[in-house]
Order: structure tokens, then sequence, then C-alpha cells
């Protein structure tokens, strides 16, 4: 939460916060959920790969920020 007021101003920090905070539930769900499902369907093989795969999404993703 800190970067989040630090990187914001002042006039959108009510909003960069609760956008911050909805998108940390969804992935909180949606990455229990998708867990879940690779874990059932290919075991811990097709598990590890789905996190890395995310892993890899998330570094192309925050490479664009920079």
């Amino acid at each position: 939460s800190y970067l989040i007021l630090a990187f914001t101003g002042a006039e959108r920090v009510t909003m960069d916060v609760g956008f911050y905070y909805m998108s940390n539930a969804a992935g909180r769900l949606l990455g229990t959920l998708l867990s879940g499902l690779s874990y059932q369907l290919g075991g811990l093989a097709l598990c590890l790969a789905t996190a890395a795969a995310m892993a890899g999404a998330s570094y192309l993703a925050a490479r664009r920020l920079v």
C-alpha cells in the first residue's frame, strides 16, 4: 500500500488504492482456483508449470511499466 500512496497523485489516491485492493483480491481468488484446477488435472508437474507461466506473464507485464 505504501508504494501505491507514494506513486499516486493526491486527487486519485482513493481510486488507486481501491483498484489495488480489488486486483489483489481478484488475484488471490483466481490464483487459488487456477492452482487447484491445475493440480487436479495434471498433478504437481502441471501446477509448477502453471506457476512458472504466471511468473513469466507477470515479468512481461512488469517490464511494460518501466
